[in-house]
């Protein structure tokens, strides 16, 4: 009307259609560079479209888009099909929304108004009814509780397709698996026979277990939703092993003092587990793992909460139980839980309690130390037990103790695996002539893959600058649409998280670098997120590296254990607060089983405060193992050995009085000089060529860091 020139319609897209959109997935990564989205939009910016793609679950911003439908073309059929195979419930709605537009059409063009808003009436009133139905518990309501379909997001992640970095993967897909994200997904995949015995195996072991029993919807009940967690299980080396699903209740439903009460509930420390192993190579009897199948379930319920659960997808009741109920259908019955269910926020604590009740009254003992240690006997009699959940690794003075044990252990169904070859998530070898290596291998494949980094070049040290200081990069931003090219905070957190938990177990080399990126998590910038690649870099360079354990030839002979520990600090570390860092490795028989990083609570005033304070964190953690050690019986030869790598933090450890320049030193770390004085803990000089706590201080050239991953048993 401005113009006097009639407008062109040909690049107006119909919402909903589906489309073809072109996406640069990175070199060899594993996803297709075509995928079948949804049009839900244009951009305000640019001259793209907004697609939702559903196999991610993410929407995109792209100008290559092919196979849509405009307004002067007809439906594309073939592709709307694929989409509802994609997402089922997304494909109905596109459906209806394009038949809606159609309807409207020819209603427009017979010129019946009147029809047309009665018919708006009609479709506004009939969404209204299926709106209240939903929200008093209908079918509908649950399997969208169940599935999550997601709503595409009022700000979508802003990527342009000739922009996107090569090692793109979107946050959705951070599980770096294959195995479907629900029930729908799983009925549609190429294993739906897989998932579908999966899941009747597991229904069936729940309803063996006595797990609940079948009841009339009481009215005006609230009733938890379930979902289906689906995994595959792979060995150490990936191949696959099982197709497992497991039925969880949505615990975020549950409310505190109508449905649960207490949670807490302890799980092993990799530095307890480390000790298992340690004792194992000292007996010279191999640690074997234990599983206990559907843990969760075979721990009572609360007798005084009553948990009620909708009947799951999947699951069938016979038309004789319907009728002894007295109810027509499936949708008037409820599951009433006479135990324990995974998903529930008490379940963790249920099992570990009811695990400790059959320990004890097999003979054990629970350590005070750590509350998922267990022993029976002492001596040359001696059985130890770590509990991490439902996964058990077991060892002892002789393998006639851990056979009885797993004979003993029946009552819970335990399965004896044999000698352990994978415990939380670390790969474990064990020969008889060389010990144990321990390695992570799998894990940091499945990380590179994660974030895109599966083509980066490696590196050769994990860090390169040592000091912290002020930073003026950009802050990461704070959505949670985030990718390897695009980081944000979310995104870095679980990277760090992910290095962290391999820094825990296997790697002590990374542990100074991860130190560092950790204390920016609550706020990174991108020079964070650079670091935190280089992690990464430097794991796939290094990715074969292994973790020995093996008994040193100057170990005590006999019974008797030997610690040791490494100290060292790097004074005012930190050019912001000039705070130093603290380093530690603790050590069982020469095995490296313990070490850390810290940042050191209050500034000191010197280089023989910084290693005072180190050496007084080491000293605590090597009174703590020898605890642990005690309560299992094992005998920890006097006095305990710790080596510092300076004089004037030795002297003032040994000597009776306190110079004024230790003064001001809290008084919390001064009670290792008492040890100290009474012989249970030796001061020790240690050149610093041979000070294995200097890796975990700061950053060192390639040659060095060679030298001491060599002195921390990384091999």
């Amino acid at each position: 009307m401005l113009t006097g020139v009639q407008p062109q319609l040909a690049h107006i897209v119909v919402f909903g259609s589906a489309c073809t959109a072109y996406r640069d997935p990175g070199k060899k990564a594993w996803k297709p560079r075509a995928e079948v989205g949804m049009i839900i939009g244009k951009d305000d910016e640019t001259k793209c479209y907004k697609v939702y793609l559903p196999h991610d679950r993410i929407v995109i911003v792209t100008q290559h888009v092919t196979n849509v439908e405009t307004l002067n073309a007809p439906g594309n059929e073939q592709l709307q099909a694929q989409l509802r195979r994609e997402d089922p419930e997304l494909g109905r709605a596109v459906q209806g929304r394009e038949e809606a537009l159609h309807r409207k059409e020819r209603v427009a063009a017979r010129g019946k108004g009147k029809k047309r808003s009665k018919r708006s009436k009609r479709s506004k009133a009939k969404k209204s009814k299926k709106g209240n139905e939903t929200m008093e518990g209908a079918p509908e309501a649950e399997a969208q509780h169940q599935e999550h379909v997601p709503h595409p997001p009022a700000e979508p992640t802003r990527m342009r397709t000739r922009n996107m970095g090569r090692k793109h993967v979107p946050v959705a897909m951070a599980s770096f698996s294959e195995d479907p994200k629900n029930y729908t997904e799983a009925m549609n995949s190429d294993r739906a026979a897989d998932w579908s015995k999966a899941m009747a195996e597991d229904i069936s072991a729940l309803e063996a277990n006595n797990t609940w029993e079948i009841v009339a919807k009481p009215r005006h009940a609230r009733l938890l939703h379930s979902k289906w967690v689906f995994k595959t299980k792979k060995h150490v080396d990936g191949t696959l092993e099982r197709f497992k699903a497991r039925l969880v209740a949505c615990g975020n439903e549950q409310e505190y003092g109508v449905d649960y009460v207490d949670t807490f509930s302890a799980a092993l420390e990799g530095l307890s587990a480390r000790i298992v192993l340690a004792l194992s190579r000292k007996y010279n009897v191999p640690a074997r793992h234990g599983d206990i199948p559907n843990a969760y379930v075979r721990a009572e319920k609360e007798p005084d909460l009553e948990i009620l659960l909708h009947v799951p997808r999947g699951m069938t009741v016979n038309t004789e139980t319907l009728a002894d109920l007295g109810v027509a259908n499936e949708r008037q019955i409820a599951l009433r839980l006479r135990k324990s269910l995974y998903g529930l926020k008490q379940a963790g604590r249920l099992w570990a309690l009811h695990l400790r009740k059959t320990l004890l009254k097999l003979g054990f003992e629970q350590c005070y130390t750590d509350s998922c240690v267990y022993k029976r006997g002492n001596g040359s009699d001696l059985t130890v037990v770590g509990v991490y959940v439902d996964d058990l690794l077991v060892t002892g003075t002789s393998v006639a103790n851990v056979d009885k044990f797993f004979k003993d252990m029946k009552v819970l169904d335990v399965k004896d695996l044999g000698r352990v070859s994978k415990f939380l998530g670390t790969g474990i070898v064990y020969d008889e002539l060389h010990g144990y290596m321990l390695n992570q291998r799998q894990a940091i494949l499945e990380l590179l893959g994660r974030f895109g980094l599966a083509d980066a070049n490696a590196v050769r040290v994990p860090v390169v600058d040592d000091k912290d200081e002020g930073d003026d990069s950009a802050l990461l931003p704070g959505d949670a649409n985030g990718t390897s090219s695009r980081p944000t905070i979310q995104l870095f957190q679980s990277l760090v998280g992910s290095v962290l938990w391999i820094a825990r177990c296997t790697r002590p080399d990374i542990v100074f670098a991860v130190h560092r990126v950790t204390r920016r998590a609550h706020a990174p910038r991108e020079s964070d997120w650079r670091n935190a690649k280089r992690i990464m870099r430097y794991l796939k360079g290094t990715i074969d590296v292994k973790l020995r354990l093996e008994i040193d030839a100057s170990s005590v002979q006999g019974a008797e254990v030997r610690l040791e520990g490494y100290s060292d600090a790097d004074y005012a570390a930190d050019r912001v607060d000039r705070k130093s860092v603290s380093g530690g490795v603790l050590c069982i028989d020469g095995m490296v089983v313990g070490w850390f990083c810290k940042k050191q609570n209050s500034v000191a005033l010197s280089t023989m405060e910084a290693e005072f304070v180190a050496a007084s964190q080491v000293a605590s953690e090597l009174l703590g193992l020898s605890e642990l050690l005690g309560e299992l019986g094992v005998v920890v030869h006097e006095p305990i050995l710790m080596h510092v790598d300076n004089q004037a933090a030795i002297k003032q450890l040994e000597g009776e009085d306190s110079s004024g320049k230790a003064k001001n030193i809290d008084v919390r770390v001064k009670f290792v000089k008492d040890f100290v004085q009474k012989g249970v803990i030796v001061v020790e000089y240690c050149e610093s060529r041979k000070m294995r706590a200097d890796l975990m201080t700061k950053s060192f050239p390639a040659p060095r860091l060679g030298e001491l991953r060599e002195l921390v048993s990384l091999e």
